[in-house]
C-alpha cells in the first residue's frame, strides 16, 4: 500500500514541476518581449504623431484635387503625390533596415526598437492610405493626362501592397501591442484633433 502511495506521488510530482518549469519559461520570455514603460510610453506618442501626420497629408491631397481645375492639373497633383510616396517609402525601407541591423547587433535596447518599430509601422500605412486616393484620383483621370505627367498607373496600385509588405506582420504585430488595436483619430471641439482607443 504505501509503496503504490510513493509511486501515485512520483508521478503526480513530474508534470506539476514539469508544468513549473513550462510556465517559468513563458514567463521569462514574455519578459524579454516586454516593453519598458517609457519605451511605451514614446512609442504611443510616436505612433499618434504619425497618424496625425497622416491624417494631415491625406487632407491636403483632397484640398489640392479639390482646387485643380483641369484634367491636366489633377494629373499633376497626383504626380507629385506619387512621387513624394516614393520617396517616403524608400525612406522607410532604409530605416526599417537601419533598425533591424541595430537590433541584431545590439546598439538599440528591444524596448526601443519596439518603439520605432511600431512608429515605423503607422508612417507605412500612412503610405498606404495616400496611396489607395492617389490610386482611386487617378482612375478617374483620362488616360493621355496620366501619361503626359508620366504616370504608370499600375506602378500606383503596387504601392500599397509594397508598403504592405515593408511593414509585414511582425512589425504590424509590435504595433498593436504598443498602440493598441483600434486608435481612432476623430475631431474634437473647435477643430482640434484628438485620439480615441476603442
Amino acid at each position: 500500500m504505501l509503496a503504490v502511495v510513493l509511486v501515485v506521488s512520483t508521478l503526480a510530482a513530474v508534470p506539476a514541476a514539469s508544468m513549473a518549469q513550462e510556465t517559468e519559461a513563458v514567463t521569462e520570455q514574455a519578459d524579454a518581449n516586454a516593453t519598458p514603460p517609457g519605451a511605451q510610453l514614446a512609442g504611443v506618442v510616436s505612433v499618434q504623431e504619425a497618424e496625425l501626420d497622416g491624417e494631415v497629408q491625406s487632407r491636403t491631397f483632397g484640398i489640392r484635387v479639390a482646387r485643380a481645375n483641369t484634367d491636366d492639373a489633377r494629373a499633376a497633383v497626383v504626380a507629385d503625390q506619387v512621387n513624394d510616396s516614393e520617396a517616403r517609402l524608400t525612406e522607410l525601407r532604409q530605416r526599417k533596415q537601419a533598425l533591424n541591423e541595430a537590433r541584431e547587433n545590439g546598439s538599440m535596447s528591444e524596448g526601443e526598437y519596439r518603439a520605432k518599430a511600431a512608429q515605423l509601422h503607422a508612417e507605412t500605412k500612412n503610405v498606404q492610405r495616400l496611396a489607395a486616393e492617389t490610386n482611386e484620383t487617378a482612375s478617374r483621370l483620362p488616360a493621355d493626362a496620366l501619361e503626359q505627367k508620366g504616370i504608370d498607373a499600375t506602378a500606383i496600385k503596387t504601392l500599397s501592397q509594397r508598403a504592405s509588405e515593408l511593414s509585414g506582420p511582425e512589425v504590424a504585430a509590435i504595433a498593436r501591442d504598443i498602440a493598441g488595436p483600434d486608435v481612432v483619430l476623430v475631431h474634437g471641439f473647435e477643430g482640434d484633433l484628438m485620439f480615441i482607443r476603442l
